[in-house]
């Protein structure tokens, strides 16, 4: 069986007036022409096969309640016909015959919420095959492997009787780039490594160092607290996983302390109002102890102030 390219369809259906409707309107003296019914679907990948009609509506119904999971019906059928258990694969195998041959086969696939997660690897990690027995797809399964991928956060699978499989996707949300080992990689809020993607990364503020992205929504969150200083900043960098870093883009290191680094970062701004201190020539600016601040010159700049030195 070849695979099956999932078909994207997303919209409400209008349904069309009933018969007792438009006959209500004939007699107030005019007809309206009934809605028809409308579905909006992304141009499908595959056009399914036709769907074959199967059986009354009252037959569906109780195909839909009586088969709703084809392992337990093996199971009873070994209890009341003393079927051996290592033979249930075979009466699974023969229920899932009988259902195809009832139109229960896997014809058509929806896929909402997808936007960055790639077709082929949500076709592989779908793991399932046009025709496929629908009532013998481990739904939990296909569920897991899809919350495997990078993008996608959350995803639930479910039926669609008589031959169509749904799947709904959450997607994470990149919120930095990550600096690691010589590459980049997208994370999210979570601290979830997303994926390496260059056309992601444009844009998104970067962290670096070991622990990092576990700790990136909240020091992001500082920094933007202050939006002047914030435009400055070119990197956060974790240093020993306990506290971090901030370089700007004029050359200068702020060293955050471990504790309150929101209340340093503050007392930087109100700094930087006051004195400027982005536009002097500064080295790096040490807030680790509460009771002080701590600015280290450049070196052209220690020894203009000094002047050239004598000989003695």
């Amino acid at each position: 069986m070849r695979p099956l390219d999932p078909l994207i369809a997303e919209g409400p259906i209008r349904r069309p007036a009933n018969s007792r409707e438009v006959a209500r309107q004939r007699l107030q003296g005019g007809t309206k022409q009934a809605p028809t019914a409308i579905r909006q679907v992304e141009k499908p990948l595959v056009t399914a096969a036709p769907v074959r009609r199967w059986g009354s509506p009252g037959l569906r119904r109780r195909m839909r309640l009586g088969l709703g999971g084809l392992g337990l019906t093996a199971v009873a059928v070994s209890l009341a016909f003393g079927v051996p258990m290592a033979g249930l694969g075979k009466v699974q195998a023969g229920l899932e015959n009988l259902a195809v041959d009832a139109g229960l086969s896997v014809r058509k696939i929806t896929v909402s919420g997808r936007i960055d997660t790639s077709r082929e690897d949500l076709i592989a990690a779908l793991g399932v095959k046009q025709g496929d027995p629908i009532l013998g797809i481990d739904t939990e399964a296909v569920r897991d492997r899809l919350q495997q991928l990078g993008w996608v956060r959350t995803a639930s699978v479910t039926r669609v009787l008589p031959d169509t499989l749904h799947v709904a996707l959450v997607e994470r949300r990149p919120l930095a780039v990550w600096q690691t080992n010589g590459r980049h990689v997208l994370v999210d809020r979570d601290g979830h490594v997303i994926a390496s993607q260059a056309g992601k990364i444009a844009g998104l503020p970067l962290v670096v160092g070991e622990g990092a992205p576990a700790h990136a929504a909240e020091i992001l969150s500082v920094i933007a607290l202050e939006p002047k200083l914030a435009a400055l900043v070119v990197a956060a960098v974790r240093v020993g996983d306990r506290r971090w870093d901030i370089r700007l883009g004029n050359g200068i290191t702020v060293r955050l302390p471990e504790a309150d680094y929101e209340g340093a970062w503050r007392r930087l701004a109100a700094l930087e109002r006051s004195h400027g201190l982005t536009g002097r020539a500064i080295d790096a600016v040490d807030m680790r102890l509460a009771d002080r601040l701590v600015i280290h010159m450049l070196d052209d700049a220690i020894k203009s102030r000094l002047g050239p030195a004598k000989n003695t």
